[in-house]
């Protein structure tokens, strides 16, 4: 029992060490991410023992930043070159989207005066119905002949 409280201890002096030292590098620094990697730190060992996996002796994530070269020749020509492309694949297709876009005005106007010439026919053909039933009319009144009133409509 009293191995395990010094273990214990051992323990937290250590992780109190860690986040002391990562609190000077922050203040150092000003920033507060060592302090942040710590915590995690901590949270995902406390994990790991809660699930009963082994205790990493140190888990140490460092963080290196991205190394910038500068282009060669050839793959500067390279990036020009496909930038060239992507510019006259741009043109293409706003090209391409306007003449579809004119080609779509001119049916809708088709469409349109279509539809006019339809409805003035539509009103010159039910303006010749009325005309014929009034003549069918006043021959049937005149006349006499007896005729089905289904045709009159």
């Amino acid at each position: 029992m009293k191995m395990a409280v010094t273990t214990t201890n051992i323990c937290e002096d250590y992780e109190n060490a860690k986040i002391l030292e990562a609190a000077c590098v922050a203040m150092e620094t000003g920033s507060m991410t060592p302090i942040i990697k710590q915590e995690l730190r901590f949270i995902i060992q406390s994990r790991r023992l809660a699930e009963g996996k082994s205790e990493l002796s140190e888990l140490d994530v460092k963080f290196v930043p991205p190394v910038t070269t500068e282009l060669t020749p050839e793959e500067h020509i390279k990036k020009e070159n496909r930038r060239e492309q992507n510019r006259i694949a741009a043109r293409k297709f706003r090209k391409k989207q306007t003449a579809s876009l004119h080609k779509f005005k001119k049916r809708i106007q088709n469409l349109e005066s279509e539809n006019t010439r339809l409805s003035s026919e539509l009103t010159t053909l039910a303006r010749e119905k009325r005309s014929l039933q009034g003549k069918l009319q006043s021959h049937l009144d005149m006349c006499g002949c007896v005729i089905s009133t289904e045709l009159l409509v």
